[in-house]
């Protein structure tokens, strides 16, 4: 069986000269807010969630720094919990993370109403980086689909080419996640 083999039969009789190296542990900044009074509306979690980022922000250990994950958790009346989770595609900061966040957990389902929440972000990194592209290239690429966009809807009177746009993801049902609007440049 090769080392393999070798390896798991030493285990096997007891034998195992390697050194043992603790689990690494992943750096979590965690903030939490209790609320004066429960809360019910998603505007209220919002706004509690946007104290929460400018709280952690503005620690010593984030600055500079941006984020990977994203745990949200709400102590709910009667002692039940509740929590969502985001990875987020590429690290993000203490400026944009409020937006992120908004558009990430304004659509959610409050399951009752909230007495405390938590924010944990995870996944620290110390720089953060985007590719961007060349300057014009964007609207170098989309000319020629709004140029033929434009020669379609005066041919037809209205634009036939639509795009999609997520509308309820959380729905259960496939053709409420998405809808097509009409593509006008």
């Amino acid at each position: 069986f090769g080392p393999a083999g070798r390896r798991a039969w030493d285990l096997a009789r007891g034998r195992d000269d390697t050194p043992v190296r603790p689990r690494s542990l992943q750096e979590t900044v965690i903030e939490t807010i209790e609320l004066p009074a429960p809360a019910t509306s998603r505007e209220t979690l919002l706004i509690v969630v946007r104290q929460l980022v400018g709280l952690a922000f503005g620690r010593a250990r984030l600055r500079g720094r941006a984020v990977r994950q994203v745990r949200l958790r709400a102590r709910l009346e009667g002692g039940r919990s509740w929590e969502q989770v985001a990875t987020l595609k590429e690290p993000v900061g203490g400026e944009e993370m409020g937006d992120v966040l908004r558009r990430r957990f304004g659509a959610v389902a409050i399951p009752g109403p909230i007495e405390a929440v938590e924010l944990a972000l995870s996944g620290l990194t110390r720089e953060v980086s985007r590719q961007g592209t060349l300057e014009g290239f964007r609207a170098r690429r989309l000319a020629p689909l709004d140029e033929a966009v434009h020669h379609l809807k005066y041919r037809y009177g209205r634009s036939p080419v639509y795009r999609i746009v997520e509308v309820e993801p959380w729905s259960r049902i496939p053709e409420r996640r998405h809808a097509l609007i009409s593509y006008d440049p």
